[in-house]
């Protein structure tokens, strides 16, 4: 997680009891941080909106693709959370553009299709 988001989670302002226990601070990551997993690299973005510090990884093999961490409005009409929000989509749209990115995928996956697109990959 980001540390704006460990942050929110060690000091309770956003932790749910339906979430269970809280996991130990293990990684830090910061904006721009990129992990190699198995030989593919994942770009990590600070993307604060649907929590206040929403990851959103950038990743490639065959195809560019990007994995929204924040998508749906959370908090009513917190305007300072909505601007937010806001200003980070609309970074990561400049991003799509600017990378060639291919595929968008979203952390609530019964918001982008991503069922559909996980099947579709495993019937070629």
């Amino acid at each position: 997680m980001s540390e704006i988001e460990w942050h929110a989670l060690e000091n309770d302002a956003f932790a749910s009891y339906r979430w269970g226990a809280k996991p130990e601070k293990d990684l830090l990551i910061e904006d721009g941080d990129v992990l190699n997993v198995n030989g593919t690299e994942l770009a990590f973005y600070v993307t604060p909106g649907h929590t206040p510090g929403t990851l959103t990884i950038d990743g490639d093999e065959r195809h560019r693709a990007v994995l929204w961490g924040g998508t749906g409005l959370n908090y009513g009409s917190d305007v300072a959370r909505i601007k937010s929000y806001t200003n980070s989509a609309n970074a990561m749209k400049a991003l799509v553009k600017e990378q060639n990115i291919d595929v968008f995928l979203s952390n609530h996956p019964g918001r982008d299709g991503t069922r559909d697109k996980l099947k579709a990959l495993t019937e070629r």
